[in-house]
């Protein structure tokens, strides 16, 4: 028992002490308005909502905000414009997602793309409160005609100057509401697609690129990087095909990915929690089983085979340039947004 307690209180320490040292960017730049005007047809209406993650918060300009990007990349992918609303709030909890989808409603969108739980987790709002609120906020979207696309809870834990037993503990939290928040969102009608170890698999052995001055948010090459976890499943909830996403801007380093197929929704949930960009879609009850099933994919294997596949093959000789871009330079020739 004393153990416990001086682990508690280590953490508690811990945790004030991050806080103390890092000074948390509010900020993003306006980022709504119509992408991809050269081409024709009704536009898509699209809307991010959620956190700062949604928002963009660690950018300096518009066309690096996470809704730009997406926005951009789906107008070239699918030929046709791309409205982009924009009702996120830096900071917000879950509980917070009620007004944003208020909102909207009286105007439904196409698409709908929820990013959520990083705050939850900070604040350490009871995960059963959390999944009920985004539960509530997905039906509700669902009710009105809007497919939803939900990026579940990011691994918080590799942020720069975290340490353990803090680091693990954060790691627990990040990956139970993202395993719960799937459960929630697929029942609700939603798809979900894992964001949990982005941070942690990319940001963690990066972090002078990946992240935002203040150490904390994701950068415009971040972002690009998550972007390219959610552009399939964006695509493929409006009814197109998700080859139709752009390559990723490099190979994606996944430690280990969960083999595809059928499982029941909560082993599902937890296979996906592990890896970034598994996409979970509600299945029926299958007959002679009870309850729901999960269909599980991992786009970011899928889009990284699909690139290999894709490249020059070369003899093999050290120092031959194969063209491929940096993050840096692949993010900033992919946020060049179209007027």
């Amino acid at each position: 028992m004393l153990g416990l307690m001086a682990i508690g209180h280590v953490i508690k320490l811990q945790a004030g002490k991050f806080r103390a040292d890092v000074a948390i960017l509010r900020t993003a730049p306006a980022c709504e308005g119509i992408y991809g005007r050269k081409y024709s047809g009704t536009p898509i209406e699209f809307v991010l909502m959620g956190d700062s993650s949604a928002a963009g918060v660690g950018v300096t300009l518009a066309a690096q905000t996470p809704g730009a990007v997406m926005a951009h990349q789906l107008s070239i992918a699918l030929n046709r414009p791309v409205q982009l609303r924009c009702p996120a709030v830096p900071g917000a909890l879950s509980a917070g997602l009620v007004a944003q989808v208020a909102s909207i409603v009286s105007n439904p969108p196409d698409l709908v793309l929820i990013f959520v739980g990083a705050n939850d987790i900070t604040h350490r709002t009871r995960t059963s409160v959390a999944v009920a609120q985004l539960d509530r906020a997905v039906r509700d979207l669902v009710t009105s005609g809007a497919k939803v696309v939900v990026g579940t809870c990011p691994d918080l834990s590799s942020l720069e100057g975290m340490q353990p037993p803090l680091r693990w503990i954060t790691q627990f939290w990040c990956r139970e509401l993202a395993a719960a928040q799937t459960i929630a969102a697929v029942r609700a009608g939603a798809r979900t697609v894992s964001l949990v170890n982005t941070l942690r698999a990319e940001f963690g052995s990066r972090s002078h690129e990946f992240f935002a001055e203040d150490r904390f948010h994701p950068s415009a090459a971040g972002y690009l990087r998550a972007a390219e976890a959610m552009l399939p499943s964006l695509i493929e909830a409006l009814g197109y095909d998700s080859e139709l996403a752009p390559p990723p801007s490099r190979p994606w380093s996944l430690i280990r990915a969960p083999r595809s197929g059928l499982r029941r929704l909560a082993r599902a949930a937890v296979d996906a929690a592990d890896t970034a960009g598994t996409e979970v879609t509600g299945v029926p009850a299958l007959q002679g089983q009870r309850g729901m099933w999960g269909q599980l994919r991992n786009r970011l294997t899928e889009a990284t085979q699909l690139a290999r596949q894709q490249l020059p093959r070369f003899s093999g000789r050290r120092g031959v340039n194969t063209g491929a871009d940096s993050d840096g330079d692949a993010a900033q020739r992919s946020l060049k947004v179209v007027g």
